[in-house]
């Protein structure tokens, strides 16, 4: 048998290798004493026939001899060894294909020897018997020819290098494969048919002789890609330096991998990887990264390797398969499967709806609001890969992103062509854009075609209210205010024909209205502010009846008669009103009031004498005046005074001054809307007031413009409680003039309404008293002021009208119980009110209904414990009702719902039938009332609130704190149903919920006092109530205080993060301002031992988290349409960025409030009292410039502080008197006096 295989293997090289029949004689195959090594020698010889005939086969005595001898020529000792199974595929192959593998082998070793040796195809010979003679003649001829194309290409290219094609067919290193001509514009191994992935290769003989002489490749033979990290892989350390570009030479960048599929993977989602964290722990050296969760890319497995990481055509490139491309159904299948990143793919369902809902604008103007999310984080990609960008740069919007939303406003215009809200977005960006001129225009332009819009008249004032400052004045933004007036009263009084008058123009013109007053008054104009409301209140309030029925014109010509006279106007002592003037005048009665003014001299005295800086001097002065001159000045007849004894014209009023501004209100909720706004303009705090006014901006949606209404800081509790904020704007006394102007104005009104107002008016005498006594609240009143209160609340009780008032009487009795320690008499009033009243109303009078459920709401609180709801986070912890106190609670509350008068004292049996049937009639009234709130009538709202807060306590009383709780979440289900059958009630509606809301939460804090229920509820009923209201200022406050009590504000801020995106008004900007300020307040004072400590560490410790946290909250929310535009907000900004940061930042922060609020004098005067006198001169001249009212020049402090400093003190006067108390003066005689005065005589 090794015979028989010996023998085979010769017949397979023989017919493999002919050439190696003439050149390996040496060796017998078939001799026994044959070795291993013999036969590797044969194959080496059959398959390299060009060492074999030279060099003998090397035996193992003779192998040292030979390995010296051969040198470095590797090939002739190179050692192969074929495998038996290589040898019988061999023979398998030779015996049915012998005569095609010997002439494929012959053509495969001609082919590689022609480039280094010309002559190899004369060695070539056949399988068959070839005689030398034919040999012969094939070496000349291929000699000939090879001779005749060397000397045509010498003499066709002489500068040129010999060109030789270089593409060889591939070696086959098994048996069984067949050699494969390779074409020349094969660019892939799949372009060529039948070669295998082992044999992709090819055999450069020839060196690559550039790379002696450059240090490199060639760019060209690179593959180009476009990289978007600087930093090495796998170290971010390493940053790789970036070519600089040549600036005589302009290349195109060569961008690969940029094609649809390119694409795809570079905007895709990335893989979340999840780290096992006890490997972590354990020790372990490397973090491992799961692997991919994708079926649809190929599982195979070649030698062991996996190739799951790679993608498909890749996979296949490696297994040596070709991808199919003229089959699209997997590439349709992987776009469908493809999963984009969460921007891109948030564009493409934007993109795919807005296709498909065209005509749907809300969701066009949420598409271009998209845009500022997608230029900050291509912003943020940008500063972590090259430079850090400025809080500033990154909320700027940059002109790329406004022209991406114009052309967004451009496609929704085509589509909506009748929009105002995409016109009016398309002129917001084009005032980044456009000259004013042509802004201006393009304005007119729109308003002349909607000139009965008044919600467009607003949002063009607005605009041209926060101008740059460069194009700012007073006068000019005063001429576009009355411009609107002007037009909106005759389209009221119907001399301007429009296509469809809105239902609401009274509303929105009142808006307006309120608007202007506070843009003079934050202009520096009070007393032209205060003259217009007079004005309006006056022409509507107190007209005389014969002229209801005239136009806004012809009653203008009437009043200018009575505003030019000395008669008293609304809110000043002694004003009777226009219709007594005009009774008055008729009957030829004159009523002339001498006017007192209030004299600031000794005040101003005071402050010179104090010798302060100079810029403080002059905002004490500039202060005091603006406190004290509320009301316009006008000349007094009784001391012959005219219109030019005035001292400062701009405190006189004229009646061309408020002329432009009058227009008829028809409605009576119109006249209590605008002296509401006026009680509020003059600062008056009360619940009652703002509560009012806040549920008719909720119903007719005008909070979004509450940026320009210029908000104080006492007039928002939650940031009175920030020092910082208290340096900004210290609370100053109330001035006794606008304590009576207050007063007064109150009791005029009271007058003037009926009913249910009037009773809103007595409420607020309440209110007016405990401010007089230096308070806001009863709470905050001196001990010796309460008993001045009670008087005056008594008093209120006797009157004729008040004694039968039970919303009276139980706000009297809050009032007992806030500001008094003895709660057996408080209980006492309550039980004789309730005996006066319970059983004897007329259930079908909304108003006697509500009036009872108060008393009895307000008896089972102080029963139950309870605690007023401003009193809740200042008292201690209670104790809990006892049993006796629950049964007393229900026994008031099944008579209310009964109708039965309520004896204290009756001790009934409270039995499960009777809590059974009175929880039935509560639900049934609580229904009834939700269905009679389609009579839209707020009475009805207040009364089934208070119902279901009488239903919660009963059910606590009765079963436990869930059953309560579940009470309002049924009642405002009932509400959202009513809402769904009528669309009508959604005003309404949303404030009865959110009412509900604020009475869940109060009854839910004040059971936490008296009983241990988990603070995961009381932040579930935060949570439920912001999630449905986010504006809601009480919401946000009890939010904020829970969740300060903790140092971590993960639940604060992602509110914020939230909440911010779609905020609608100030409140939550505002509030998000608050907390982090109360954070870093509290960070401040933890870490200091005091206070004084921390004030003096501040300045060291200026760059800790808590402050850039801050800063980029500031820098987020002034960012925001809706508070932008906020003085307020720019101020806390501007005074912590003084105190925490650099004078340089702070003064930058200075410019660009007075760029966003121009017309703020508050902005203007705290650059002075920061910076100093270096800032006085240009802020007083800017302020004159703009036309920003200035009432204490810069040259009238000039002459006082002069005149102060040539007066002599009086401490060197008593000095020199008292120096010169021993010197006697001789007296001149009479005789001398009287020649020295001839003499003078005679000179004259």
């Amino acid at each position: 048998m090794q015979n028989m295989s010996e023998s085979q293997e010769q017949l397979a090289r023989t017919c493999l290798f002919p050439s190696a029949i003439n050149t390996n004689v040496s060796q017998d195959l078939n001799s026994k004493g044959h070795t291993r090594e013999g036969q590797e020698g044969s194959v080496r010889a059959s398959l390299f026939p060009s060492a074999g005939a030279t060099k003998k086969i090397v035996t193992e005595d003779e192998k040292p001899q030979a390995e010296t001898e051969s040198g470095d020529n590797d090939l002739e000792t190179l050692r192969l060894t074929l495998p038996p199974s290589a040898i019988n595929a061999i023979i398998a192959a030779q015996s049915a294909h012998g005569q095609i593998i010997s002439e494929a082998s012959g053509s495969f070793l001609e082919n590689s020897d022609r480039r280094d040796n010309p002559f190899a195809n004369a060695e070539k010979l056949s399988s068959d018997h070839t005689s030398d003679e034919d040999v012969a003649v094939q070496e000349d001829e291929i000699k000939e020819r090879v001779k005749r194309k060397m000397k045509k290409h010498k003499h066709k290219h002489k500068h040129k290098k010999l060109k030789r094609d270089y593409r060889s067919e591939s070696p086959p290193l098994l048996a069984d494969a067949k050699p494969v001509k390779i074409p020349a514009g094969a660019v892939f191994f799949e372009d060529i048919r039948g070669l295998r992935a082992e044999h992709a290769f090819h055999i450069d003989r020839k060196k690559n002789k550039d790379l002696w002489h450059y240090q490199s490749i060639s760019s060209r033979h690179i593959s180009k890609y476009k990289s978007f990290s600087r930093s090495c892989l796998g170290n971010s350390n390493i940053m790789l330096d970036k070519k600089e570009p040549n600036k005589h030479k302009k290349s195109a960048d060569l961008a690969r991998y940029f094609g649809r599929v390119g694409l795809r993977q570079i905007h895709g989602k990335g893989t979340a990887l999840k780290i096992d964290v006890k490997k972590v722990l354990s020790g372990a050296e490397f973090i491992p990264i799961p692997k991919s969760s994708d079926q649809s890319l190929p599982r195979k497995e070649l030698d062991g390797a996996s190739y799951s990481c790679l993608d498909q055509a890749t996979s296949l490139y490696v297994q040596g398969k070709g991808s199919d491309y003229s089959n699209n159904a997997d590439s349709e299948a992987a776009d469908r499967d493809f999963v984009m990143d969460e921007i891109f793919e948030k564009i493409r369902i934007f993109n795919q709806r807005t296709r498909n809902e065209p005509q749907n604008v809300r969701l066009w103007l949420e598409f271009v609001a998209f845009q500022d999310v997608v230029a900050q984080r291509e912003k943020t990609k940008a500063a972590g890969l090259s430079q850090t960008l400025s809080l500033g740069e990154m909320y700027r919007p940059t002109k790329s992103v406004i022209e991406k939303k114009l052309a967004i406003l451009e496609k929704a215009v085509e589509s909506n062509p009748s929009s105002l809200e995409l016109k009016l977005a398309q002129l917001a960006l084009y005032q980044d854009i456009w000259e004013t001129d042509k802004l201006e225009k393009a304005w007119e332009d729109l308003l002349f075609v909607h000139s009965g819009k008044a919600d467009l008249w607003r949002e063009y004032l607005a605009r041209q209210q926060c101008s740059s400052l460069q194009g700012f004045t007073v006068s000019r933004v005063v001429k576009r205010f009355h411009k609107c007036f002007q037009t909106l009263a005759s389209v009221m009084d119907g001399q301007v024909k429009v296509i469809q008058k809105a239902s609401d123009i009274e509303e929105q013109t009142i808006g307006i209205f309120s608007q202007y007053c506070s843009f003079l008054h934050m202009s520096g104009y009070t007393e032209r502010a205060v003259a217009t409301f007079q004005a309006l209140i006056e022409f509507n309030l107190h007209c005389p009846s014969s002229l209801n029925l005239t136009s806004t014109r012809d009653r203008a010509v009437q009043f200018e008669k009575f505003w030019e006279s000395s008669t008293p106007r609304f809110g000043e002592e002694g004003a009777k009103g226009w219709t007594k003037w005009a009774e008055q005048k008729s009957k030829g009665i004159q009523q002339s009031v001498s006017f007192v003014d209030v004299s600031t001299e000794e005040e101003e005295d005071a402050i010179i004498l104090e010798q302060l800086p100079r810029s403080q001097t002059w905002i004490k002065m500039e202060k005091l005046r603006e406190n004290s001159h509320i009301l316009p000045w006008r000349p007094d007849a009784l001391k012959d005074e005219t219109e030019d004894s005035a001292e400062d014209p701009e405190r006189l009023v004229l009646f061309d001054d408020v002329a432009p501004t009058l227009f008829r209100l028809t409605k009576s909720e119109s006249c209590l809307r605008i002296v509401c706004l006026f009680l509020k303009f003059l600062g008056m705090p009360s619940a009652t007031l703002n509560e009012r006014i806040q549920q008719w901006e909720q119903e007719k949606g005008g909070s979004k413009f509450e940026q320009y209404l210029g908000i104080k800081v006492s007039q928002f509790p939650q940031l009175s409680q920030c020092n910082s904020a208290n340096d900004m704007e210290k609370e100053l006394p109330v001035q006794k003039q606008l304590l009576v102007l207050l007063n007064n104005a109150v009791k005029q009104a009271e007058s003037y309404f009926s009913l249910s107002n009037r009773t809103f008016f007595t409420l607020l005498r309440l209110d007016c008293n405990i401010l007089e006594h230096g308070a806001k609240t009863v709470s905050e009143v001196p001990s010796s002021g309460v008993k001045d209160i009670k008087k005056f609340g008594k008093n209120l009780l006797k009157e004729s009208q008040n004694r039968n008032n039970l919303i009276l009487w139980d706000t009297y009795i809050r009032l007992l119980w806030a500001c008094s320690d003895k709660i057996a008499e408080t209980v006492s009033m309550v039980e004789t009110a309730l005996g006066m009243f319970m059983g004897t109303h007329n259930t079908t009078d909304p108003e006697k209904k509500y009036g009872v459920c108060c008393l009895c709401l307000t008896y089972c609180q102080i029963l139950l414990n309870f605690e007023p709801l401003e009193h809740i986070e200042a008292s201690l912890r209670r104790s809990a009702p006892t049993q006796h106190d629950k049964r007393q609670v229900m026994r008031c509350l099944g008579a209310l719902v009964e109708n039965k008068v309520f004896k204290p004292g009756s001790a009934t049996e409270i039995s499960p039938a009777y809590i059974l049937k009175i929880r039935s009639l509560f639900h049934k009234c609580i229904s009834d009332y939700a269905y009679k709130l389609q009579m839209t009538n707020s009475n009805i709202c207040q009364l089934f609130c208070i119902l279901t807060d009488c239903f919660a306590l009963f059910e606590y009383c009765a079963s436990n704190f869930k059953k309560a709780s579940d009470s309002y979440e049924s009642a405002r289900l009932i509400i959202q149903k009513n809402e769904q059958d009528n669309s009508n009630l959604h005003g309404l509606s949303s404030i009865t919920r959110k009412n509900l809301h604020l009475r869940q939460l109060s009854f839910t804090m004040n059971m936490l006092q008296i009983s241990i229920i988990p603070i995961e509820t009381v932040r579930k009923v935060i949570n439920n109530g912001l999630t449905e209201f986010p504006e809601c200022s009480k919401l946000l406050e009890a939010f904020i205080k829970l969740e300060e009590r903790s140092h971590i504000a993960g639940r604060l801020r992602q509110f914020y993060y939230r909440s911010l995106r779609n905020a609608t008004d100030l409140s939550v900007p505002l509030f998000a301002v608050v907390s982090e300020m109360k954070r870093h307040e509290k960070i401040v004072a933890t870490t200091s031992i005091d206070h004084d400590i921390a004030a003096a560490s501040s300045t060291e410790s200026n760059d800790t988290g808590i402050v850039h946290r801050l800063r980029s909250v500031f820098e987020t929310v002034l960012s925001l349409s809706v508070s932008n535009h906020s003085p307020l907000l720019w101020r806390l900004y501007l005074y912590f960025e003084f105190k925490y940061g650099s004078e340089t930042k702070a003064k930058g922060i200075l410019y660009r409030a007075l760029q966003s609020c121009p017309w703020a004098k508050c902005i203007f005067m705290d650059g002075i009292s920061l910076f100093g006198d270096s800032e006085l001169q240009e802020m007083t001249d800017l302020m004159t410039e703009e036309e920003i009212r200035v009432r204490m020049p810069y040259e009238e402090l000039d002459l006082l502080l002069t005149a102060e400093k040539e007066e002599p003190d009086n401490d060197e006067i008593v000095k020199e008197e008292s120096g010169n108390e021993d010197i006697v003066k001789e007296e001149p005689d009479n005789e001398d006096i009287v020649k020295e005065e001839s003499k003078n005589d005679t000179d004259s």
